[in-house]
């Protein structure tokens, strides 16, 4: 189902749905929490207006997002040759036709076909097989350079299917090292939203539960933060907000992907070793100071016990 198929049913779901998916994940202290009925404003509207402010004009980016240094990625060299490809494919006047499609009840916008992006790749990197572009278009995907529009395996068919550029701020080689709280609430806003394309899937339907139950204690200052997030998204651009909601939810289908997938962010920990590993060099030793190790490996050994406590009990 593509975009314009899934904003029809999304708005009829929405006409005739109500806000229902959302009340079972509010816990009942919530309203409390939230400051109902009291003369101060409530934590909610507290934690909106710091999700407004925080929250950049391009988009929402999640601000508990860690990162690590760049250069101690031993992946670092590909996603720059990655990048370079990437740049040369959103070039305007040589890259990658990019568009906005109109269908029957809606626009989508910002997209390409497989088709154009495995030709463009078989004229401009020199590729001669199908089967070798084709491959790399799809190591390209699994890291989350473009990603199809509507579907949650990253992966590049030579068809008609579209597929969209992720933004560079979202682009593995910026480390992000999200942790289970950001997941718990991008799942958390999905479910506030009432469009058959944000509907989440039986994975992560499952994730969320399990995130549900694992942070029981403070599932409510996660589910206000995800509302106060899901308010400033709605307040966007119809299609700015299409773009952004498609860009967020691949980021997380590379660092939380369909079971059965590889994870590309995982680091091959051969590679750490083999980069983190440096050769002490010791400086060369004098005759005296090897005879002064010597003696004192002596008398090491002669300070060290030879007969067990339990012996000399016994004695």
């Amino acid at each position: 189902m593509d975009d314009s198929s899934q904003a029809g049913a999304g708005q009829s779901a929405s006409q005739g749905g109500g806000g229902g998916g959302s009340g079972s994940l509010r816990p009942p202290s919530v309203r409390v929490a939230m400051g109902f009925g009291v003369g101060v404003p409530s934590v909610a509207e507290a934690a909106l207006a710091a999700a407004e402010a925080a929250t950049p004009a391009a988009g929402h980016r999640p601000a508990t997002l860690a990162q690590t240094n760049k250069e101690d990625n031993p992946n670092s060299a590909v996603y720059k040759k990655m990048e370079a490809i990437i740049e040369r494919m959103q070039d305007e006047n040589t890259g990658v036709p990019v568009k906005t499609v109109k269908s029957f009840m809606a626009k989508i916008p910002s997209v390409f076909t497989g088709a154009d992006l495995i030709q463009w790749m078989m004229k401009n990197l020199d590729i001669d097989e199908l089967n070798e572009a084709t491959h790399l278009a799809c190591l390209m995907s699994s890291h989350g350079y473009l990603f199809p529009i509507d579907d949650h395996v990253l992966t590049v068919r030579n068809d008609n299917t579209f597929y969209r550029f992720q933004t560079p701020y979202f682009w593995p080689s910026n480390m992000w090292e999200p942790e289970n709280t950001d997941y718990a609430v991008y799942l958390c806003k999905r479910t506030m939203q009432n469009k058959t394309r944000l509907e989440l899937a039986d994975y992560e339907a499952e994730n969320l539960a399990r995130l549900q139950k694992m942070f029981s204690r403070k599932w409510e200052f996660i589910f206000m933060q995800a509302e106060a997030q899901s308010k400033v998204d709605k307040r966007r651009d119809k299609l700015e907000r299409k773009v952004l909601d498609s860009q967020e939810r691949a980021f997380w289908d590379v660092h939380r992907p369909v079971p059965g997938c590889v994870n590309t962010t995982e680091i091959n920990i051969k590679k750490i070793c083999s980069n983190s590993t440096k050769l002490m060099t010791l400086p060369a030793a004098t005759p005296a100071q090897l005879i002064a190790r010597q003696i004192q490996m002596l008398k090491q050994r002669l300070d060290r016990r030879n007969i067990k406590l339990s012996k000399v009990a016994e004695s």
